[in-house]
């Protein structure tokens, strides 16, 4: 059973930098197969591309994750927790000791 079907509404959680920074992206469910589906931004109207695999959570070799439709707060909540969890396994440091702060881009 596929994780999404078509015209499902997802929130896109993004790697922007390999250093703490990600990216929110709502986006819709274009199409959606056994090996991969396709995004389109809410905003935009844009495909992001057919490289994702339908699953749900990381995605594209941890650069992504894709999750059900967050509302904004959740989305952030999300998007900070996921920046920390990066920079503490690119550093090997606990987050107290990173100079790095985990930020949000919109």
């Amino acid at each position: 059973m596929r994780a999404f079907k078509k015209g499902d509404l997802a929130t896109k959680i993004t790697d922007w930098d390999g250093k703490g920074t990600v990216k929110i992206q709502n986006v819709t469910i274009y199409s959606c197969g056994k090996e991969q589906m396709v995004l389109t931004d809410d905003n935009t109207g844009k495909e992001l591309g057919e490289l994702f695999d339908p699953v749900k959570g990381e995605n594209q070799y941890g650069h992504c994750h894709i999750v059900d439709r967050l509302n904004d707060e959740e989305a952030y909540k999300f998007a900070i927790e996921y920046a920390t969890n990066m920079i503490e396994e690119r550093t090997g440091k606990p987050r107290e000791r990173i100079q790095h702060e985990p930020r949000v881009i919109n």
